[in-house]
């Protein structure tokens, strides 16, 4: 799958001149450094591709406690996205390795500072990435996690979220066609109270419940080492 990534990577780093049947001379695009919209409580990476390797840090005024994050239509290569919340403390911080031709939406975790946040982006041989949006929960959203659309990945998430007491809940409901998903939780007093493997070929819906957990912080870690081509996988409390 690895090989498939860097594949990809290179096929959409660059163009072919030619008539379509007859290919070329390869005309390379320079890689450029990200392009950064930020306003108060929005922060957005606008489309483009392939991005120049290195890190990139931004200070951005959050005035929630938490932040959404959505990451979409990344082609080859890896992604770190880092931040830190007015007290420097570290709110979010994970790889996106491979290719997503969907979107992932998650969350920073719950009790952050507001204030002046810090974000930072590390780029490494990332052909393109459709969006990166990051706004401020001003309306206390749900602390969900949506993984939808097709990917081929080798990544491990993890999220904090603000739950209540009770069982939280995962839907599977993707294609898996090579790989393994797993899903854990911990609840608010560090209980493991889900461990959830699905492995290929899983086509089809999977809807668990976790077990009865402790309010409080939750964290959630999601290891991807496959290949889906359609659905999603949805981790809420309702």
């Amino acid at each position: 799958m690895r090989r498939a990534a860097a594949i990809l990577a290179l096929f959409l780093s660059g163009c072919w001149t030619g008539n379509g049947s007859i290919p070329g001379t390869q005309v390379f695009v320079p890689a450029i450094p990200p392009l950064v919209i930020s306003a108060p409580d929005s922060f957005s990476v606008v489309p483009l591709g392939p991005i120049q390797n290195g890190v990139f840090e931004y200070d951005w005024s959050c005035g929630a406690s938490q932040a959404n994050l959505t990451i979409a239509g990344i082609a080859g290569g890896s992604l770190r996205i880092e931040i830190e919340d007015d007290a420097g403390a570290l709110v979010h911080d994970n790889w996106f390795d491979g290719g997503l031709i969907g979107a992932i939406s998650g969350i920073t975790s719950p009790d952050g500072a507001p204030g002046d946040w810090r974000i930072r982006l590390t780029f490494q041989n990332v052909a393109s990435v459709g969006a990166i949006d990051i706004d401020a929960d001003l309306f206390d959203d749900p602390d969900d996690i949506v993984i939808a659309g097709s990917y081929s990945m080798q990544s491990t998430f993890e999220y904090e979220a603000g739950w209540p007491s009770g069982p939280a809940r995962v839907t599977i409901a993707s294609a898996i066609a090579l790989g393994t998903v797993r899903v854990r939780m911990w609840d608010g007093q560090g209980d493991l109270v889900m461990d959830r493997t699905n492995l290929a070929i899983f086509i089809g819906a999977f809807n668990g419940d976790s077990h009865s957990g402790a309010a409080g912080t939750w964290r959630i870690r999601i290891d991807i080492d496959a290949v889906a081509t359609a659905g999603a996988i949805t981790i809420d409390h309702p």
